[in-house]
């Protein structure tokens, strides 16, 4: 596991050591977390890492923004430890699947290349 004080550093964290999953405050000093979120979706290399906010802010529009800058789940504090467990061991299993997922595509479009260019489409 690793740590980040604020959002620039979490920023260098997530390039550095790729994590399969990022608990993320919202109010951090410097970067807000929704800007940190906003930055880690429109890279492709960490777009599919799955983002779970764990802050303070309950309100009902910062819950949405947190959505719709990308997070996976929202959590607020005061937290229960047992839940906040569940909810990061399901985003975990879901990032899993995905990549499970995007591999294989991967491999079907490696494939279907392939086939192309050994002549058999040009029937």
């Amino acid at each position: 596991m690793q740590t980040a004080r604020n959002g620039a550093e979490a920023l260098r964290v997530v390039k550095t050591f790729a994590p399969d999953l990022i608990l993320l405050d919202v109010m951090m000093p410097g970067q807000s977390g929704f800007d940190v979120a906003a930055t880690l979706q429109g890279d492709p290399d960490t777009q599919h890492i799955p983002i779970v906010f764990l802050t303070a802010l309950a309100a009902d529009e910062s819950k949405a923004q947190g959505f719709e800058m990308g997070a996976r789940d929202y959590v607020t504090k005061p937290f229960n430890f047992d839940e906040l467990g569940a909810r990061l061991r399901a985003r975990l299993r879901e990032k899993r699947a995905e990549d499970a997922l995007r591999a294989r595509q991967a491999e079907l479009r490696s494939k279907l290349v392939g086939e192309r260019h050994d002549g058999k489409d040009d029937a």
